[in-house]
């Protein structure tokens, strides 16, 4: 089984040590996923952010920043008040994973370096891959697994 690390800051959260590690996503970026997913299975409803946090184990104060990011691109709407919380602004199959990564995942910027011209074509092809999937795929596989 292949997992992904994920970094919080400079600190490695590794839930699986005897795993294969497949590559290194930001806290943020799995937070965000997680997120939509969560929206997703629960559509017919407003969701809250502690609700999304306690269900996942995030941090609460992480999320909020996470779900505005989110909001301030168009990807969650959300409602005020008392009776209100948050909601995917878009169906599931027009989310396209690539696309939201990208969105997700903040750009390091490194000095130049000879391995740079390759490294973005492999990236390109990364995202493209994604962009093969869907956020609904997701919830598809992951309701078969079950």
């Amino acid at each position: 089984m292949s997992y992904l690390e994920i970094f919080d800051g400079d600190r490695l959260t590794n839930k699986q040590p005897h795993t294969i590690q497949v590559m290194k996503i930001r806290a943020s970026t799995h937070y965000g996923i997680h997120s939509m997913i969560y929206l997703s299975d629960h559509a017919e409803r407003l969701c809250s952010i502690r609700e999304i946090a306690n269900y996942y184990g995030f941090s609460y104060h992480h999320l909020v920043k996470v779900v505005g990011t989110l909001s301030r691109l168009g990807y969650i709407g959300s409602v005020r008040g008392k009776k209100g919380g948050i909601f995917l602004v878009a169906q599931p199959d027009h989310i396209r994973l690539g696309t939201l990564f990208c969105t997700l995942e903040t750009k390091n910027t490194h000095p130049p370096s000879p391995i740079m011209p390759y490294l973005m074509v492999a990236q390109k092809s990364f995202i493209s891959a994604l962009n093969q999937y869907t956020l609904s795929d997701i919830r598809s596989h992951a309701n078969r697994s079950i």
